[in-house]
Parts: structure tokens; sequence; C-alpha cells
């Protein structure tokens, strides 16, 4: 399943004395308002998965009117980093190697006016320092690290990446501006972006976490006392208006994950049993009759049954 996940906490502290505030026409919102950092990031788990501390430098860039302009205040820069930092999300979702836990902190290292930035005019540089604690694949050895991709500057990178009107730069699929942060893929194919002139590519550090037993899953409480464990899976339609007749053929995010989600468990062994349209309405008397496919399979004493709802 994909990991959708992403939160921020930014502690951010100013090692070099600020200049005077920024000009209104700078502070103006150029670039679409993301949803909330912290609303895109739920807490993971995964078999096969530790926590781990990720650890990296980043710069962003932004416009300026001169390159006399005074450096913006330090809400400002803070508010520009949570604009760039969902960026995160698009290549790690599309990855079953990581997910991002919601407590990262953001030192700034330095900031500096440039009298051109990589694709025009003047603006300011800032470079900052991430720590945030990840769920990284065990099998990931430390002294490789872990690639970190996000943009450099924001303001005319979606516009950059369209060719004829297309979008080219995302997992082959154009939700607009606004949801570019999620479905962008500057290593697609036939993506223009240029490494190191509109995004960088980061060798990340982490440092695993120890295992500890202060906790513990009590699995012997999930199972009832027909020694079963009932699991329910809910996946909802990505574009809300769209009318979806077969899950399994609808290209609709959400039809694809809850096609590869029982594929999975079918590949799996799991047995499956499609409701009919009286089960369904003994639960949902009205409204739109979903798709529910119960699948099946023991494990020793103890059956698992899994619900999925579509």
């Amino acid at each position: 399943m994909r990991f959708r996940m992403f939160a921020l906490l930014l502690g951010l502290i100013t090692l070099a004395p600020w200049s005077p505030s920024a000009t209104a026409e700078e502070t103006k919102a150029e670039y679409p308002k993301l949803p909330s950092i912290r609303d895109l990031a739920p807490t993971y788990i995964g078999t096969g998965h530790t926590q781990a501390k990720l650890i990296f430098e980043a710069i962003l860039e932004w416009p300026i009117q001169s390159a006399t302009s005074p450096i913006p205040t330090e809400s400002i820069i803070q508010q520009k980093i949570r604009t760039q930092l969902p960026y995160l999300i698009g290549p790690f979702h599309r990855s079953t190697q990581a997910a991002v836990y919601g407590d990262q902190t953001v030192k700034i290292l330095s900031k500096e006016r440039l009298a051109k930035r990589s694709l025009a005019g003047p603006g300011i540089r800032v470079r900052y320092l991430y720590e945030g604690t990840i769920l990284l694949d065990q099998d990931i050895a430390s002294e490789n690290g872990f690639e970190v991709l996000l943009p450099i500057q924001l303001e005319g990178i979606y516009e950059k990446q369209k060719k004829s009107g297309k979008s080219v730069c995302t997992e082959g699929k154009d939700s607009g501006i606004y949801y570019f942060f999620y479905h962008w893929d500057p290593r697609a194919d036939d993506c223009n972006l240029e490494l190191g002139t509109d995004f960088q590519a980061i060798q990340a550090d982490f440092q695993r976490s120890e295992n500890t037993t202060q906790t513990y899953p009590e699995y012997d409480r999930l199972v009832n006392d027909k020694g079963e464990i009932d699991i329910s899976v809910f996946f909802g339609k990505a574009e809300y208006s769209r009318k979806i007749l077969n899950p399994r053929t609808d290209t609709d995010w959400g039809a694809r994950d809850f096609s590869s989600f029982t594929q999975m468990l079918r590949s799996k062994g799991y047995e499956v049993a499609v409701w009919d349209q009286s089960q369904i309405r003994k639960r949902a008397p009205s409204g739109e009759i979903p798709v529910v496919e119960t699948y099946s399979r023991k494990f020793g004493n103890t059956t698992f049954r899994v619900t999925v709802f579509f």
C-alpha cells in the first residue's frame, strides 16, 4: 500500500542578523496554499521497517523585487519552507521503503540575496537543516543514505514542467497546480526539470532507533471467542464526482489502490467472498451501493477476515 504521510514542527533558529522586513508585494502568496502539513501526516507502521532519524540539508529559493530588497522575516521564511516540504510526499508515497512521522524540526543555516536565481530574476536563497523521524525499510544500509527529492523553487516549476499543455513530471496524472506536490516525479522519463536548477537530489543520512521492550503489541486481544480477527479496510474515490462502475479497471487513484490491495490479498492465498446487494443493504439501507469483498485465510488456529469496502 502507498504511504501517504507527512508532518512538520518548525523550530527556526537565526544564525545571522535579520535585515528589515520584506515589502508587502514579497509577502503575497504566489503559490497555492497547501493543506496543513500536520494534516498530511498520519503515523505509520510497517512490517520489515524500523524507526530512524532522517537528517539532510536543503535549499529553497523564491523571487524578490530587486537584488537590494530586504531579507524576509522569520515568519515568512517559515511559511515558505512549510510550502516546500510537502513535496517530500510525492517521492515517498510511491515507495514502500519509507514513511515520514510528524515530529520534524528545521534549523536555518544561512540566508542570502541572489542577483539572479536559477529560473530568472533576483531572489532569496535559504539553506536549512532538517531532522525528523521516519519509518524505514530495514534492508536499507545506513552507509548508502536515503535519497530525498525537493524542488529548489516553487514559483514557475509547475508551468515549466508542462509540454503542449500537459504535465510531464508527474506519475501519469495531472491534478493541477494544487496537487502537484503529491503527484510530481522529477525522475519521470519525459520530465524536463533539471537537477540542480529546478530540483535537488539530496543523499540524506539516517540513524536507526534501537529496539526497546517498553511497549509491545497485544495480538491476543484482537482474537474473538471464535478464534477470528476481523479487519475492515475502506477505500474512496480520489475524484469525488467521478462515476466508477468497476474499481478494478478504473484509473481513479482510489480505485487503483483498492485493486492493488485486493490483488495482494489474493496473491497471499486469501479466499474472497463478494457481497451481494441484499447483504450490503442490511448495512447501508440507502445511498450508493459500494463494492464490498471479504477475504479470509487461516493461520494456525486463527482466521483472518479482511472486509474491503470501495
